[in-house]
């Protein structure tokens, strides 16, 4: 019985907000232990898609494995697991929509929130109960690329934690931390790091300083900060 609760509790289920299945219509879906991936049935990138999902499934579950598993060295957080904020049963794989049609915030990478209201959560943490089920909206070619998956992946395992504060005075933290996980997820991946050491001299919470070939800002090029906290 005991091995029957634990099953159970580990296993993941498929789901999306019904609106969205009524307004997108038919699509295509890949799955893994704890990812969809979805996407248009036709159209000129279907192939390249297709490619890419069965990849996305892969690395998604390696970076799930480094960062979601308990007892792993740089556990971070399970998805709907923090009580008070996200903890439901059974668990919510995590969607994954790719192309221009695949979601409306489809740009080049984003990590999206819906917000469902769960009395079950309502709390000091949590007054209106909301429960953020994070979803990634994914263009080709970030498809593609493994980093920046698994960056916005992280962004997606934020939302579960229920500490990452939504304000302007800490909202370096989101992009510093993220690209922190890739580093967990790949050692060899060492982002902006030049640039890091170029502009240590600064606060690290100086964040509108444009370093040539460093795209946002240096909210991204910090994380050897969160580097040093793990230590």
């Amino acid at each position: 019985k005991k091995e029957s609760a634990r099953m159970a509790s580990d296993s993941w289920v498929a789901w999306e907000p019904a609106e969205w299945l009524v307004a997108r219509g038919p699509f295509v879906t890949v799955a893994s232990a704890h990812f969809v991936v979805h996407f248009e049935p036709d159209g000129a990138d279907h192939d390249r898609i297709m490619r890419a999902a069965q990849r996305m499934l892969t690395w998604l579950e390696s970076a799930f494995a480094v960062l979601c598993v308990e007892e792993a060295p740089h556990f971070f957080v399970t998805p709907y697991s923090t009580d008070g904020w996200s903890a439901i049963a059974p668990k919510r794989k995590l969607n994954v929509y790719v192309g221009t049609k695949a979601h409306p915030e489809t740009g080049w990478a984003c990590q999206g929130t819906h917000v469902e209201y769960q009395a079950a959560l309502c709390g000091p943490g949590n007054p209106e109960g909301k429960l953020h089920h994070s979803y990634l909206a994914l263009g080709v070619g970030a498809a593609e690329s493994e980093r920046t998956v698994v960056h916005e992946f992280a962004h997606c395992l934020q939302m579960h934690t229920g500490g990452h504060v939504d304000s302007d005075k800490v909202g370096y933290q989101w992009e510093a931390h993220a690209e922190y996980c890739t580093q967990l997820v790949n050692n060899a991946w060492a982002p902006h790091l030049r640039a890091y050491l170029e502009t240590s001299f600064l606060p690290v919470d100086l964040t509108n300083y444009a370093h040539e070939g460093e795209g946002g800002g240096r909210q991204y090029i910090v994380w050897p900060f969160y580097a040093y906290l793990d230590r």
